[in-house]
């Protein structure tokens, strides 16, 4: 089904007109199945181009979904826009393969993490995480969760953890990104295509770079992933990640 046929059909022509206008931004006004993924409670839009992903929900679960806080281990947006019954939310397109060293279980090793910084978590899973491109403040390529709706918050102890090694690292990794779209916003929003070239612009400096932090061709490997029998959670180890996603 056409994208925003579909958005029209569950949230109304208003909202459809206004996913219109971003989409018209980027050149993506007739998005056809294979170019987007329909969800339970999101539905998540791949800009190949420029390694990025669009994701929009209801607008009443826009907070469960974004609004953790500074923890490095769930992906933040790098941009976001509310609309009348949606939210629509930029995100970073991130490889499924480790960039580089990293932890030993990745799985396991975000069930711990999330847990310690006041997280429900509900179905941490091979599927729904990626990893960051190894820095100068984490020399690991560190997993982080990109599907949103296997965490909750915790009501009782929702704070991240004080003093954290890597606190900032997303807001440092995405900072070109962020400030392309930070100039850009209110223009994209209307569907300037001037504007989104820009931001394409930043983008495709990060795809064409070995060391990048953008990576494009996920959704290929998703859809991969999807076909395949998974082994138990304690299982994953790197070696064995680099061999699924293989």
């Amino acid at each position: 089904m056409n994208f925003l046929d579909y958005i029209e059909s569950k949230y109304g022509k208003e909202d459809a007109f206004a996913h219109s206008k971003v989409l018209q931004a980027f050149g993506y006004e007739d998005l056809q199945t294979n170019q987007w993924v329909p969800g339970n409670r999101s539905h998540a839009v791949f800009l190949n181009e420029c390694g990025t992903v669009i994701k929009c929900l209801e607008r009443g679960l826009a907070q469960d979904y974004f609004d953790f806080g500074d923890r490095p281990y769930v992906l933040k947006p790098t941009q976001h826009a509310f609309f009348e019954q949606t939210a629509l939310f930029f995100l970073p397109g991130l490889s499924l393969k480790p960039r580089g060293p990293t932890v030993a279980n990745p799985v396991d090793y975000l069930y711990k993490m999330v847990s310690q910084e006041g997280l429900f978590a509900l179905d941490i899973d091979i599927e729904n995480i990626a990893f960051l491109t190894p820095s100068d403040i984490c020399p690991l390529s560190l997993p982080v969760i990109i599907d949103h709706g296997c965490i909750r918050h915790n009501l009782q102890n929702g704070s991240p953890i004080e003093n954290s090694p890597y606190e900032g690292l997303q807001e440092t990794l995405f900072a070109p990104f962020i400030e392309a779209l930070g100039d850009n916003w209110e223009a994209i929003l209307d569907g300037d295509q001037d504007a989104a070239n820009e931001y394409k612009g930043v983008c495709r400096e990060s795809l064409a770079d070995e060391q990048g932090i953008l990576c494009n061709g996920w959704l290929d490997l998703s859809h991969s992933l999807q076909t395949r029998t998974k082994p138990a959670r304690a299982s994953y180890s790197s070696q064995n990640l680099a061999l699924a996603l293989a």
